[in-house]
């Protein structure tokens, strides 16, 4: 198992305002992945874009906390727990900072979809590898050390670009319908936005995405 235990106790204590705001108001029923202490659920309910609002958390602790918020609370690996929910039963399902410690995403994704209303959304954050304090010290010093947080966190198994991640929804059954790169929000970051240089800025991406009905 993952060195989880190791992470301070402010990790599972965050709320992310750019998942958040992708959940559109009205949404009846959220699942969210790595759910934490389940801060972004408890925003989702007050905000009125979850009525019923799911979790799932790996670690005991921080799971415990989330049951006085979620109406549901499991605790386990989404990757081998029998998940107990209904064809179609959510209108979003959330997997922020989730699918890069997974062994197999792509195989969580193919089950999660299973889940997902018709026209319901599925919103996911990961880390990108291409961000430059990546990949200038890897180019010009051969250098691909393992951190304590961030892109290179040491519990990260599997590691993505932008086009990377955008290819593993389309393979899973999912059209992208909105990508958003997040970091140092600086005019020139902004500026940056729609350039090809935007990928070396971007510490992570924000997509949404909805099942492919191909």
């Amino acid at each position: 198992m993952l060195d989880y235990k190791k992470k301070p106790f402010e990790y599972f204590m965050h709320t992310r305002g750019e998942i958040i705001s992708e959940v559109p108001i009205g949404s009846e029923s959220v699942l969210e992945v790595g759910c934490a202490e389940g801060k972004t659920g408890a925003v989702l309910k007050r905000e009125g874009r979850g009525r019923h609002v799911v979790g799932i958390e790996l670690m005991g602790e921080a799971a415990e906390k989330a049951k006085n918020v979620m109406d549901q609370e499991l605790i386990g690996s989404v990757e081998q727990m029998e998940l107990p929910f209904a064809e179609g039963q959510f209108d979003v399902i959330i997997l922020a900072d989730v699918l890069e410690h997974l062994f197999d995403p792509w195989l969580t994704l193919r089950r999660l979809k299973f889940y997902l209303k018709p026209n319901g959304r599925i919103v996911v954050s990961l880390p990108n590898v291409r961000n430059w304090r990546v990949s200038m010290p890897l180019f010009f010093r051969g250098k691909w050390e393992y951190q304590d947080e961030g892109i290179m966190d040491r519990t990260h198994l599997r590691f993505f670009t932008r086009a990377g991640m955008m290819k593993m929804l389309r393979e899973c059954g999912f059209e992208t319908k909105k990508i958003v790169p997040t970091g140092k929000r600086s005019k020139n970051f902004l500026r940056l936005h729609m350039s090809a240089l935007s990928e070396l800025m971007a510490v992570q991406y924000v997509l949404v995405g909805q099942l492919n009905k191909q």
